[in-house]
């Protein structure tokens, strides 16, 4: 096995069975033959194998990025491979809302009629500042259709109001019940989703991590890693649904109003490295303003696929929103190309690509 400077554990295949034949067969004369045979055919394949870029060696330190942390993950195990700063406690900002989600979900897993179930959003979800999903008092959606309203424009409204719907089927604790008080006007199921939110964060494995509402607005009390994000992301990604939800470029749905007619509402995502496709296929975006001495704490947990490997990437306390997204490209293509030896064919990296404009229903799929 080898092992680098920064953290990653892998094996040698090859060498691994080298080692095997040596313990179990015995016999220097077998074992140069083995080696013999090994060598020639590592020969005969070196022509198939894509070559690496002149200059670039496997052990190549991480790129030099601008957020406070970052880790990634192998998507196949959720075990993490490379990290800065992994235990860091920072604001989870818009990133909570992948906890929110997997409640639902895991609930849904029991009980798979409650994604068809109706949702009535009330005053207080609709009046939620922050990034929105346009829900007005008293519309009506179905779940599923809240769940797209939570990830991929990110509304801390449709949040909300899906906590306020399941938080009474969850048992209450101490400490939520002192954060029912911060408003009068929240419904007292609440904080019992809540406090759900960090029943799964730690039973998924979470070691710091707390939230104090269901979206994840700027708040001292809101806590993470980067590794408790990407346990609870590989968590939410052994769900389809989720996996749909999230690599959605956009979504329409119809609400029901309170004088039952039907509105049109139509999201796009928050994460423009989906429409720069090379194999990112979502998660969550996040940001919050003067958080940890920045004036912008930017927030992002990704999922890219390449070459039938798939990283699980988060980044949190980048600079600027536009650099969370540089950030993530950066250390994507640096994984790529240290667990491949050769560079994926990625866009460069200062992506000047900007969210789409609002497209309109016919257009989204």
């Amino acid at each position: 096995s080898t092992q680098s400077t920064w953290g990653f554990v892998g094996t040698d295949v090859a060498g691994l069975r080298i080692q095997v034949v040596v313990v179990l067969c015995g016999g220097s004369q077998f074992v140069e033959f083995f080696l013999f045979r090994l060598n020639s055919h590592r020969i005969s394949a070196k022509a198939e194998m894509p070559r690496r870029r002149a200059g670039v060696a496997a052990d190549e330190p991480p790129p030099a990025v601008s957020c406070k942390s970052w880790a990634i993950a192998d998507g196949h195990d959720g075990r993490i491979v490379w990290a800065m700063k992994q235990f860091q406690t920072l604001q989870p900002a818009s990133l909570a809302k992948i906890c929110n989600c997997l409640v639902v979900l895991l609930l849904c897993e029991e009980h798979p009629h409650l994604l068809r179930e109706s949702v009535t959003v009330s005053p207080y979800a609709a009046s939620i500042n922050g990034t929105s999903a346009e829900l007005k008092a008293y519309d009506r959606l179905t779940v599923r259709d809240l769940l797209y309203g939570i990830m991929v424009p990110s509304g801390n409204d449709a949040a909300t109001a899906i906590a306020e719907h399941f938080g009474h089927w969850f048992d209450a604790d101490t400490d939520s019940n002192r954060i029912a008080l911060l408003n009068d006007n929240a419904d007292p199921a609440l904080p019992r989703f809540v406090a759900e939110m960090n029943r799964t964060a730690a039973r998924v494995g979470c070691v710091d991590t707390h939230f104090v509402n269901p979206h994840g607005m700027g708040h001292p009390g809101n806590r993470t890693c980067a590794a408790d994000i990407l346990k609870i992301v590989y968590r939410a990604i052994r769900f389809r649904v989720f996996r749909h939800i999230v690599a959605a470029k956009c979504y329409c749905c119809q609400a029901l109003s309170h004088n039952d007619t039907y509105r049109g509402l139509c999201w796009n995502n928050t994460n423009i490295l989906l429409f720069d496709g090379h194999g990112y296929d979502g998660i969550k975006t996040g940001w919050i303003p003067n958080a940890h001495g920045q004036k912008i704490h930017g927030c992002l947990t990704t999922s890219v696929r390449w070459d039938g490997y798939q990283f699980l990437v988060c980044v949190l306390g980048s600079k600027t929103q536009r650099q969370r997204f540089s950030d993530t490209q950066k250390l994507v293509a640096w994984a790529f190309n240290t667990k491949l030896q050769v560079p994926p064919r990625f866009p460069p990296c200062l992506s000047e690509n900007k969210l789409p404009r609002l497209m309109s229903k016919e257009k989204c799929v």
